[in-house]
């Protein structure tokens, strides 16, 4: 059920509608905030659509919205199985979209590139942190 309602969602995000779209996308991030199973949803619907997408040409709004929506989760959640998001994921996602026709689809690709290469600094650095502090209470103690 939470599927259906989550890819009815999706469609309408990327619809022609300015108001319909925006609420829709505030759902979808509402959603995704308060529900690790509706995010694993979304990026498995959103990962699908693009792949699809690289085959057929499919709709710009829709590669849009989900490129937008995937920086999003990434930048929120960071890349864990609770938001079903993996650093490889977008990178495929963002190596997909960058062939698209439409600028506005190539520069959301770049948007979700450069998003994960941050959250996969971040992580990397607080794990490089953690072990120096770790390893520095082993020196003195």
């Amino acid at each position: 059920m939470i599927g259906e309602v989550l890819d009815a969602l999706l469609g309408r995000a990327a619809g022609t509608h300015e108001r319909d779209a925006s609420d829709a996308v505030t759902s979808l991030l509402f959603l995704a905030c308060k529900s690790a199973h509706a995010t694993q949803h979304m990026v498995q619907t959103m990962q699908t659509q693009l792949a699809a997408a690289a085959t057929t040409g499919g709709g710009w709004r829709q590669h849009l919205v989900n490129l937008r929506l995937v920086t999003a989760i990434a930048s929120q959640y960071r890349f864990s199985a609770e938001s079903g998001l993996s650093f490889d994921q977008a990178m495929a996602m963002s190596a997909t979209a960058l062939d698209h026709s439409s600028v506005k689809v190539r520069s959301a690709a770049v948007d979700l590139l450069v998003q994960a290469v941050v959250v996969t600094t971040e992580q990397a650095g607080q794990t490089i942190y953690l072990l120096l502090v770790l390893a520095s209470y082993r020196l003195l103690s």
